[in-house]
């Protein structure tokens, strides 16, 4: 994927980590755009985490692990519960590592067209988070589903910030399972 500054970001999901001695970690690579030349590569570093899903924003971008495990010290462990964090143009991270709240959480993310923020969705919370792309920072927090609706995420803002439309791919009408819904949200 193409970034604003002629750089790219590729993502391989199956890649090992020979470093920490596992497989199918995932990867990403930041590849200059002129030279071709590997600029760094960020690793996931548990067995089956498949980081590997790049999603470019301007000269940043966002990095989705979704079987990414939580373990102490960090926190109680969390098996699958998914990662997505923020790097700058030059492959450092920007802000902290948003981690899915509990085991399956399986977080996911995308970018939201119209605007200059991307979208994190914490699948076991029902909620969306919505992040200022520069710089990684929480810019709003959308509440209003359930928990599992939000899988593969889908969000277009509108272009004055004033509504977002939610793709809910996973929303349950009556005894219907997973028909999806759209739900616009006004901040």
């Amino acid at each position: 994927m193409a970034l604003s500054d002629g750089n790219a970001v590729i993502g391989t999901q199956w890649d090992d980590n020979d470093t920490f001695g596992v497989t199918d970690s995932g990867s990403v690579m930041l590849v200059n755009g002129t030279t071709g030349g590997l600029i760094t590569t960020i690793q996931g570093n548990n067995t089956d985490d498949r980081m590997g899903t790049a999603t470019p924003f301007g000269s940043n971008f966002m990095v989705t692990a979704p079987f990414d495990n939580v373990t102490p010290p960090m926190s109680v462990e969390r098996v699958d519960a998914g990662s997505v964090a923020f790097y700058g143009d030059l492959g450092a991270q920007l802000g902290e590592t948003q981690y899915g709240s509990q085991t399956d959480a399986k977080l996911s993310a995308g970018a939201i067209t119209g605007s200059d923020t991307l979208a994190v969705s914490k699948l076991d919370a029902g909620l969306i988070e919505v992040y200022d792309s520069t710089d990684g920072s929480l810019a709003l927090a959308l509440t209003e589903a359930t928990a599992g609706d939000f899988s593969n995420i889908s969000v277009v803002a509108a272009r004055d910030g004033s509504y977002y439309a939610a793709g809910l791919p996973g929303f349950d009408r009556d005894a219907s399972v997973d028909e999806g819904a759209v739900q616009v949200i006004v901040p």
